[in-house]
């Protein structure tokens, strides 16, 4: 029986074997419209593709390519693309990893959320402030969690796939 204890891949991870090289085409033929990609949870197999202002024929193209392989594609429209984020995402370091914070807040790109999320271990208006004034709001995501970990200048992506 093929898994973990003969060392023999699952079939879902021959399935997602095959669906890597697809979504690497997929990139590159979308290039600054690429979101991200993320599975849905097994047994299905639904791929998640996120694309900034995606058109039918972005649609037709994608869904085709995945069920070429097994699976079936999910578009969801983004309002920004992976290179956004990571923009974004600059921008917010460069405010949370300045000298003399107390706690360096943990960041990162939020697939699923389509927005930069910054998890705070508390609340500082003034911090609030100067992150919602440094890209647009719709691409923040703000929370506050005093027992999450602290990440000394981390740059862990959250939720990134």
């Amino acid at each position: 029986m093929p898994g973990a204890d003969t060392g023999e891949p699952t079939d879902r991870e021959k399935a997602e074997d095959a669906l890597d090289p697809v979504l690497e085409r997929l990139k590159t033929q979308l290039r600054n419209r690429w979101g991200h990609a993320w599975l849905d949870s097994e047994p299905s197999r639904v791929v998640n593709i996120g694309v900034r202002e995606p058109t039918s024929d972005d649609a037709l193209r994608i869904m085709g390519a995945t069920q070429i392989v097994g699976w079936q594609a999910r578009i969801i429209a983004l309002r920004y693309s992976a290179q956004e984020l990571e923009a974004f995402h600059d921008r917010v370091r460069e405010i949370v990893q300045r000298p003399g914070r107390r706690f360096i807040p943990s960041s990162g790109p939020d697939a699923k959320l389509n927005k930069v999320q910054v998890v705070l271990r508390e609340a500082d208006g003034h911090l609030i402030e100067e992150l919602m004034g440094s890209i647009p709001r719709d691409a923040l995501a703000i929370s506050v969690q005093p027992d999450f970990g602290v990440f000394p200048f981390a740059d862990d992506h959250l939720g990134a796939p």
